[in-house]
């Protein structure tokens, strides 16, 4: 009995996979290509029944959590210069793969939070846990996206790099990531209009100060991070002279 249940076990984390497959291009495609469909989307999705949610397309924590995750991924097996130019200029001396990683999935899933934060005061509602979670699943759509469209155009930059010439290529990888964060921003201020009801320019104002107020919060948790591995570091190499000056001076017995 157990083991058949194993077995369904098995064939349900299978299946799941697979769709996963199926529903991450799907949900991507659609909010990429029409970012104002979220808004009525996770509206509707909220007056559902627990069970019968998000059926159609990813939810938005699980869209949010494949997309940071397979950007991270494939950031740290391409190139890891950002990362560590990233913990050098912050002074850290060396960052684990594992500390460099942690830091960064945080600060990614720390965007749509504070982005549904400003909308709910900027709305005037009581900050109750049924309100901020509603606009973070919107915001967690756009977001997520903007990370899936960073990893689908980083893969097919490095499939184009091998039939084009290296100075396209290059120019490529430099206007994919701005292109974007253009659609992520123009996003960000479509959302925030339909959200509150307002002129996409007071959108554009509500998304520039959601947006400042995670820069300041990211940089001052890396700071503090990598300053605390290079305080760490510093002490470590500080105590190896000494340890060395009495292993010297001690008597031969």
């Amino acid at each position: 009995m157990n083991f058949m249940k194993l077995v369904q076990s098995i064939e349900s984390a299978l299946f799941e996979l697979c769709l996963w497959l199926l529903m991450w291009p799907k949900t991507l495609w659609q909010t990429a290509r029409r970012p104002a469909w979220v808004h009525d989307y996770v509206d509707q999705e909220s007056a559902k029944g627990s069970d019968d949610q998000y059926d159609g397309y990813m939810s938005p924590a699980l869209f949010m959590a494949v997309s940071v995750l397979g950007w991270l991924l494939s950031l740290d097996l391409v190139d890891d210069t950002l990362l560590t130019s990233l913990s050098k200029a912050l002074g850290a001396k060396e960052a684990s793969f594992d500390h460099k990683f942690g830091v960064l999935i945080g600060a990614a899933m720390l965007l749509p939070m504070v982005f549904a934060l400003v909308s709910t005061r900027a709305e005037k509602l009581e900050m109750t846990r049924k309100s901020i979670h509603i606009s973070f699943s919107k915001h967690a759509y756009t977001t997520a996206a903007f990370w899936g469209l960073l990893l689908v155009c980083g893969f097919a930059v490095l499939v184009l790099a091998v039939f084009l010439p290296e100075t396209i290529a290059a120019s490529l990888a430099v206007i994919a990531p701005l292109a974007c964060m253009v659609w992520f921003c123009w996003a960000q201020c479509r959302l925030f209009a339909d959200e509150l009801k307002v002129s996409p320019f007071k959108g554009f104002r509500l998304a520039f100060f959601a947006g400042s107020m995670w820069l300041m919060i990211v940089m001052l948790v890396l700071a503090v991070a990598f300053g605390a591995t290079t305080e760490q570091s510093e002490t470590g190499a500080g105590s190896d002279p000494a340890t060395a000056t009495e292993t010297q001076t001690s008597p031969t017995p």
